[in-house]
Parts: structure tokens; C-alpha cells; sequence
């Protein structure tokens, strides 16, 4: 390896180090380590290694602290130095780490192209809102605590022209709270994981803000708390730009209130509704465009269920109701967890008579020789 030229040799160490060492397993550090595990161990193999990876600032823009990563100060602060003016891809997965990291990477906001951070609620509201992150295209945002006021945790990033994709992970947010984000951003992509009590009034109200640019949108949450009356009188958000639709748990109520005229493809997955609520919302959604040509450039149509949760009597009816709205599919799947098979062997338990699941077969089979062309898994 010393007698390979300083270009290859570099050129070898960022290969390993972007492609996180396919296959690499640690139960500790687990894959996202792989990026570090390189930057650090090849500068300390010779003399001749840690010139060329010293001298590699590409190889330390890949800034990644896990649970277990030792010396974090140290290590950070290293990569701030070695990337020089280097675009930083940052990810810190232990928001008992994150206080250390901020504190080296937040004078640098302007390399900022793309964030992974796990924190606190009070860690993300002690951030001023002072930074212009001119670079920053994605960012991968967790709250790893409650957030118990209504309070913007995420808004010292108002001030990121460039920002298209955001995930926002916060799985204990309060029954009254929510969480807010800058209005400033012109998103693209936007998930929200949200497994706690949620109404839909202020998480329509965030969808709302990027009604204009958003292309993909996926949901989760949980609890049923949006029956309540005072989100019945909803008026739906116009999502022009909407391209993929992927709803999760009781997210599904979100067809009820959104008009995406330009939507491809649309999923619904894991209900654990046992009526036909998610079918009803979804025939909502199909016709509100239009009655007489709903959603032309609808392609794909997902459906991931347990049976006996999703497929009663009627919502197979209201499915139908819904497939029969759906010339222009190319794809469609109706797709069974793994196991769901195996309490098909008892054909007399009570699930198994309600479930008519021979009543969606008959539907998808009129579709025969035309589109959609049906594709179920079990």
C-alpha cells in the first residue's frame, strides 16, 4: 500500500468510508458507525496512512457519534478541523452526546448539507435562532423526551432556504401539544412519526405551511383523539404538488382533509381499524377532486393489513367502492403481514365468517385483462 499514490489511496479510504462497509454488523456501534470506524482507524495504521488521510477532507465530513462513541469532544472537533470548509454531513444518535456536538458544529452552520439529530425537547429550544444554514437540504430530527408546551423546538433552523426534506421522530408528545415547525421551509418531503395522542386540527396546520411545494407525504400516529367534534368541521388543504401519499395507523383520518389532484401513489398500512372508516376516508379523498374523473394519475395503490382488522363485510365493500374509482392504476397490492396466513387454517373462527375476504377477490377479478392488474400477498 505505500507504494500506491497519495490520489488512490485517498480515493480507497472514501470508498470504504461512504459505503458504510456493506455487511458491517456491531452491537454496539450498529452500521451508521461504519463512517467513523474508517476515518479513525486509517489514520493510525502508518506514518504514510495518516498522512493521506489527514490530507482527505472529504473523508471527515461524515461526522457520526452513536451511544458508544468514545472521546466525542475530541473526535468532532477533529472533523470540524480536517474537513476544512467541506460540506458536513453530521449524524449524532445519542441525545446524551448532542449538548457536546452542537457545541463544535453550530459555528459552522453554513457547511451544513445534511442533519441526523437526536436530542432533548429543552436541548432544541436552548438553540437560538441565529444561525443561516445555507447549505442544508435534509434533516433527520428526533425528540428523544416529552414535549410538554407548545413551544417551536426546531426553529433555529427558520433560516434554511435550502431545506426540502424533513423526518421529525417524537413519539411523547403530550396530549395537548404538538409539534411546531418554521413556516419558512419549502418542503418537499415531510414525515411525521408521531406515536402519541395527536388531534388532526394542528397537524393539518403543519401540513398546511408547505401546501405549495410538498411532493411526499407519510404519517404515523396512533391514538384515536381525532374524533373529537371540534376537528369535524376541518376545511380540507389543497396539496397541488402532492406526488406519494403514505399514511400509517390512524393518519389515515388525513384523507378526509386533503384535495391532491396530482397524487401517483397512495398507501395505507396497519389501520387496526375494524370497520370501514380508512375506506370511507380513502372514497373521500378519490372523489373530492372529482366525481366523474377522480385522480387521473393515480398509479399505485397499497394496502397493508390483518385481515380480520381491515376486512370486514363492509370495509370490503367500501374498498370496492374505492377500486372501482381507480382506472388509471398500473400497480395495485393488498398485502398481509407475515403469520396472517396461519389463522387462515381455522375457517370457523368468528374473524374468519366476518372477514369475506372472497368479496375483495370478486372485486379485483372485474379488473381481469384490464388495469389495475391486482397483486396480492400472503
Amino acid at each position: 500500500m505505500r507504494r500506491l499514490p497519495a490520489e488512490l489511496l485517498s480515493e480507497i479510504f472514501l470508498y470504504l468510508a461512504e459505503s458504510d462497509l456493506r455487511g458491517y454488523q456491531s452491537a454496539k456501534q450498529g452500521k451508521m458507525y461504519a463512517a467513523h470506524l474508517i476515518a479513525t482507524t486509517v489514520a493510525c495504521v502508518c506514518a504514510w496512512w495518516r498522512a493521506v488521510a489527514l490530507g482527505t477532507p472529504r473523508l471527515w465530513s461524515r461526522i457520526t457519534v452513536v451511544e458508544w462513541t468514545r472521546h466525542v469532544d475530541a473526535y468532532v472537533g477533529a472533523c470540524i478541523a480536517l474537513s476544512r470548509e467541506r460540506e458536513l454531513d453530521i449524524k449524532c444518535s445519542a441525545a446524551t452526546h448532542l449538548p457536546v456536538v452542537l457545541a463544535h458544529i453550530l459555528p459552522h452552520a453554513r457547511r451544513w448539507a445534511s442533519i441526523s439529530l437526536c436530542g432533548s425537547f429543552d436541548d432544541f429550544c436552548a438553540i437560538p435562532p441565529l444561525y443561516h444554514f445555507v447549505r442544508l437540504v435534509s434533516a433527520d430530527l428526533v425528540i428523544d423526551s416529552e414535549v410538554e408546551r407548545e413551544v417551536g423546538a426546531f426553529e433555529f433552523l427558520a433560516d434554511a432556504p435550502l431545506l426540502r426534506q424533513a423526518r421529525i421522530h417524537a413519539p411523547s408528545v403530550q396530549a395537548h401539544h404538538t409539534v411546531i415547525l418554521p413556516s419558512s421551509w419549502k418542503l418537499t418531503f415531510l414525515q411525521l412519526d408521531l406515536d402519541d395522542v395527536y388531534r388532526a386540527r394542528p397537524l393539518l396546520a403543519i401540513i398546511a405551511q408547505y401546501s405549495a411545494t410538498l411532493e411526499t407525504l407519510a404519517c404515523t400516529f396512533d391514538d384515536k383523539t381525532w374524533a373529537a367534534p371540534s376537528d369535524e368541521t376541518l376545511e380540507p388543504i389543497s396539496l397541488p404538488a402532492l406526488r406519494t401519499l403514505e399514511l400509517t395507523g390512524h393518519s389515515f383520518i388525513f384523507l378526509a382533509y386533503l384535495t391532491a389532484p396530482n397524487t401517483r401513489s397512495i398507501t395505507v398500512a396497519d389501520t387496526d381499524i375494524q370497520d370501514a372508516e380508512p375506506y370511507t376516508c380513502l372514497f373521500t379523498f378519490l372523489t373530492r377532486h372529482s366525481a366523474l374523473a377522480p385522480l387521473p394519475n393515480l398509479h399505485r395503490l397499497r394496502i397493508s393489513e390483518e385481515p380480520y382488522h381491515s376486512f370486514t363485510k363492509d370495509a370490503s365493500r367500501a374498498l370496492l367502492r374505492c377500486l372501482a374509482l381507480t382506472e388509471s392504476l398500473q400497480e395495485l397490492a393488498i398485502e398481509f403481514p407475515a403469520g396472517s396466513s396461519l389463522v387462515l387454517a381455522n375457517p370457523d373462527a368468528e374473524w374468519t365468517r366476518t372477514s369475506k375476504l372472497c368479496v375483495l377477490w370478486k372485486g379485483l377479478t372485474v379488473h381481469e385483462g384490464k388495469r389495475p392488474t391486482g397483486r396480492a400477498r400472503f
